[in-house]
């Protein structure tokens, strides 16, 4: 997923650091916010956030940044 993201989104990431978890759990923060994070199903499945949602919400930061919100590339967490 790290990769994916750096390859896409290039100069527009202002860092990118990656905290492992136990059993391969993780959270996905951009600029502090969390948007993306390890859930279990109903059946107890393990759900992991998609690669094309966690980049959906870093175009949204950037947009948010462009209308005015905090300056500089974003930060994923």
């Amino acid at each position: 997923m790290a990769g994916e993201i750096l390859t896409r989104l290039g100069d527009n990431v202002g860092s990118l650091k990656l905290i492992p978890g136990e059993h391969g759990v993780f959270d996905v923060r951009i600029n502090g916010k969390l948007v993306g994070e390890h859930t279990h199903g109903p059946n107890h499945e393990q759900l992991f956030p998609e690669t094309l949602d966690i980049l959906q919400k870093f175009n949204e930061e950037l947009a948010g940044e462009s209308l005015g919100v905090p300056s500089g590339a974003p930060h994923i967490h």
